[in-house]
C-alpha cells in the first residue's frame, strides 16, 4: 500500500486532507496540519498541480475531481488495511470462553482459538493470560479477566470449488470428501485439528453435497458468513456455481486482511454413472 510505504504519497493524500476536508488554503495552515515546512508545502502543490489534482489560483491550492477521487480511494484503501489487520487482533480486560478443562476460581488461564472456538484453559503458556473468576468444568463458559498479552489470530484458507450446473450437465455429479480435502492440503499450510470444514453455498451445491453422502456443512452461506469464519481461524472448502464463487471473489479482491485462497473449476468432481 503506497499510502504507508512511500513518504511523499502519504504527504499528498495529507495536504488533498488539509484541502478538501479541513478547507485549509494558505501554505502555513497546510503546513502546520501536515508537519512539513510552507516551503515543502509549496513544492508539492507545483507537483500535484502537475499531476492534475489541484489548481493553483494565486498560492491557493484547490482540489481537483481528480484528486478528491484519490483521496477517497486512498482511505478507502486505508481502512481496509486497518480494519484488517485490527481484527485479526483480540485486545480486551475480560472475556467469557469456553473451559477447555475443569477449572477453579483465581486460576490463571490462558485464552486459545481451536477451530475458530475460544477456549480457556489452564496454566500461562498462552500468548493471553488472565483469572478465572468462576468455577467450572469442562464445556462450562468461564469469566476471563486481567487478560494481559495479545491473542493474534490467524485467518483461515479458503479453497472454492466451482461445480458444474444441472442446466450443463452437472446435476446428477458426485463430490469425493477425500479428494477434496487433499486439494485443500495442496496448497493450505494449516492442517488444523478438524482439518477444513464444508459450506454448500447455493442450492445445487447443497443437493451435491447430499447426494454425495457429507453429513456436516455449513448451508447457503452469504459472504459475510463465510468470512467470519475466515476470521477466527477456521479453514474453509465453499462449493458453489460459477455465480456464486463470482459473488465471492468480488469480495476477496476488495479483502485487506490477506486471506490466503484458490479457485479449482469441478476438480474432485465425478459423473453418477462413474461411480
Amino acid at each position: 500500500m503506497d499510502v504507508l510505504r512511500k513518504k511523499s504519497v502519504a504527504t499528498r493524500m495529507l495536504i488533498l486532507l488539509e484541502i478538501v476536508v479541513n478547507r485549509t488554503g494558505s501554505m502555513r495552515q497546510i503546513a502546520d496540519g501536515v508537519g512539513i515546512t510552507p516551503q515543502a508545502v509549496w513544492d508539492y502543490l507545483g507537483k500535484m498541480e502537475a499531476e492534475g489534482t489541484v489548481v493553483m489560483k494565486g498560492r491557493l491550492p484547490t482540489a481537483t475531481v481528480k484528486g478528491v477521487d484519490l483521496l477517497h480511494r486512498n482511505l478507502l484503501s486505508l481502512k481496509g488495511f486497518v480494519d484488517g489487520s485490527v481484527s485479526r487482533l483480540a485486545i480486551v480486560a475480560s472475556t467469557d470462553a469456553i473451559a477447555g478443562e475443569p477449572i477453579s476460581k483465581d486460576d490463571t488461564v490462558s485464552l486459545v482459538m481451536r477451530n475458530g472456538l475460544l477456549f480457556a484453559v489452564s496454566g500461562d503458556g498462552g500468548p493471553s493470560v488472565g483469572t478465572a473468576r468462576n468455577d467450572c468444568r469442562k464445556w462450562d463458559m468461564v469469566t476471563v479477566s486481567n487478560l494481559r498479552g495479545v491473542m493474534e489470530i490467524e485467518k483461515g484458507d479458503l479453497l472454492l470449488i466451482e461445480i458444474l450446473p444441472a442446466r450443463s450437465g452437472g446435476g446428477f455429479m458426485r463430490v469425493d470428501k477425500d479428494d477434496l480435502m487433499e486439494e485443500f492440503h495442496s496448497f493450505s499450510s494449516q492442517k488444523g485439528e478438524m482439518g477444513p470444514r464444508f459450506a454448500a453455498a447455493d442450492l445445487e451445491a447443497v443437493a451435491l453435497a447430499k447426494r454425495s453422502g457429507m453429513e456436516e456443512y455449513l448451508e447457503l452461506p452469504n459472504w459475510e458468513m463465510l468470512r467470519d469464519h475466515l476470521e477466527r481461524g477456521v479453514n474453509m472448502i465453499a462449493m458453489g456455481t460459477p455465480h456464486t464463487i463470482a459473488s465471492y471473489l468480488s469480495h476477496l479482491e476488495k479483502e485487506e486482511g490477506g486471506i490466503l485462497w484458490r479457485r479449482s473449476r469441478i476438480s474432485g468432481l465425478t459423473s453418477e454413472k462413474k461411480r
